[in-house]
């Protein structure tokens, strides 16, 4: 509970400022939509691969690399290039899925 707190509190602080951001860079009201879709776009695509990948190294290396990459891109973002490999690495390396995936975890009997 309290990660999934944390993911959606981090998000919904960080997304009103984007717009901002992503307008700063130069880019348009369509660009700041691709961006925001690219995340989710790719937790999709890309979260078998994770599943596989989180039960080889864990969850702990994953999210903090995750975090690390998504918002390192993100504050230090020069160019919009940034923001779309920054919203690409975080839909890869989703929370979200992780978090999910680690409370149907926990419900199991096994």
């Amino acid at each position: 509970m309290i990660v999934a707190f944390t993911i959606v509190a981090g998000y919904t602080l960080f997304s009103p400022f984007l717009p901002f951001l992503i307008t700063k860079l130069g880019g348009s009201k369509s660009q700041v939509g691709v961006v925001i879709t690219l995340a989710p776009l790719t937790t999709v695509l890309f979260a078998p691969v994770m599943g596989v990948l989180t039960d080889r190294w864990g969850g702990r290396p994953v999210i903090l690399f995750r975090m690390a990459v998504w918002f390192g891109l993100f504050a230090f973002a020069t160019s919009l290039a940034f923001l779309y490999i920054g919203a690409l690495i975080g839909g890869i390396f989703s929370i979200r899925a992780m978090a999910a995936a680690h409370v149907l975890r926990l419900g199991s009997d096994d």
